[in-house]
């Protein structure tokens, strides 16, 4: 069956609130807890750190990036800590307000912002003893998580996405960089992809661009994967 972006991600989505505990909820549980402290500012202040570092740390690990190949399970709470407060640090400031749309509409700005983004992250290095890898799957997930208009670049995301560019006779990498953003961008405003009318669960908060694309072409993937 071609892809449909509207009903995989409402598949996604019924399976995210499908049950008691869905693992795939746990996204949320982050997204949730960012928007309610207002700004990244307020999430990573002393009163708030440890608490954000706990939400990332356990997003991540429910999303199966805690694995020895990361190297992340060689680390502590104290990691997460001081990762947030790199990223409290050293993200330009215009980076937490830039939209998935003004990868289209701003190209070359939203691309500036985002690969500067991406370079303030793998710049952590946690010190000799973690020697995180810092892997695309592993960035994007974290963008996923703390900014949302960035979908997550895994395993099932590659093989929706590179299915779809096959059906339509694309030629498009999926790199975690500005470039694959404006490419993703391109595309949703030409094929009129819904990216609204997702919510969470308990605040009732609006999915942001990055996770209504994650789902659509995460749920493909599945459907299609080997």
């Amino acid at each position: 069956m071609p892809f449909d972006f509207q009903r995989q991600a409402r598949s996604y989505h019924q399976i995210e609130h499908g049950s008691r505990y869905p693992r795939y909820q746990a996204w949320e549980f982050l997204w949730e807890h960012l928007q309610g402290m207002g700004s990244f500012r307020k999430a990573a202040s002393p009163e708030n750190i440890e608490q954000t570092a706990l939400h990332l740390g356990f997003f991540l690990a429910n999303w199966g990036m805690l694995r020895a190949s990361s190297n992340l399970p060689n680390t502590n709470l104290a990691f997460f800590v001081d990762f947030v407060r790199h990223l409290d640090e050293n993200m330009p400031d215009d980076f937490w307000q830039l939209k998935f749309d003004e990868f289209r509409t701003d190209t070359s700005r939203a691309i500036k912002l985002f690969d500067q983004a991406v370079n303030v992250i793998v710049s952590f290095d946690g010190g000799v003893a973690a020697r995180i890898s810092w892997t695309e799957t592993l960035i994007s997930k974290i963008l996923l998580g703390i900014w949302g208009q960035c979908p997550a670049i895994d395993r099932f995301y590659k093989i929706g996405f590179k299915l779809y560019a096959k059906e339509q006779g694309l030629r498009v990498g999926q790199n975690c960089d500005g470039k694959y953003l404006s490419q993703l961008a391109n595309l949703a405003f030409k094929n009129s992809w819904p990216l609204s009318g997702f919510f969470s669960h308990k605040k009732k908060l609006s999915y942001p661009s990055g996770k209504v694309l994650d789902m659509a072409f995460f749920n493909y993937g599945v459907e299609h994967a080997p």
